[in-house]
């Protein structure tokens, strides 16, 4: 908010009750701004990042702690819903216009030994919930082949 103090003034001396605002990150709508942080830190934006955390609200605890609260917790929730889905999905995190499905391949142990992933041109005519169940047949295949479980 401290970036965008002048706006937030003159908005409210309009009477505008809401403004939709990426402050933390790539200025994209997104769920939650808790990906800012990691953004800022492989990007080596160090001064956006101390300035993210060091002007969170109704937080004492000490910088490493905030950002580990932040990212790992980010981390685990997209972890958690992967694993539940079976399957990976990124659109143009790594390629631009570009996007993938993934699912892992599984030892006797259950533990990820290989994966399968298909990358493909983002556009409006691809099924990807097709495309994912492709992958997941054929990750589950292996799977089996190997004498792995899930």
């Amino acid at each position: 908010m401290y970036v965008f103090h002048g706006l937030f003034s003159a908005a409210s001396k309009r009477g505008c009750d809401l403004i939709l605002l990426a402050e933390w990150g790539n200025f994209t709508f997104s769920d939650k701004g808790d990906w800012g942080f990691i953004e800022y830190l492989f990007n080596g934006k160090w001064r956006q990042l101390w300035l993210a955390l060091t002007r969170l609200r109704n937080d004492d605890r000490s910088i490493v702690a905030r950002f580990m609260a932040r990212t790992l917790s980010a981390l685990r929730s997209v972890l958690t819903e992967t694993r539940r889905r079976g399957h990976a999905t990124e659109i143009g995190e790594v390629t631009p216009g570009s996007a993938s499905v993934a699912a892992p391949v599984l030892d006797h142990n259950g533990h990820p030994v290989a994966g399968i992933a298909v990358t493909y041109q983002e556009a409006p005519e691809v099924d990807v919930p097709a495309l994912a169940e492709a992958v997941l047949r054929a990750s589950t295949h292996l799977t089996q082949r190997l004498g792995g479980h899930s």
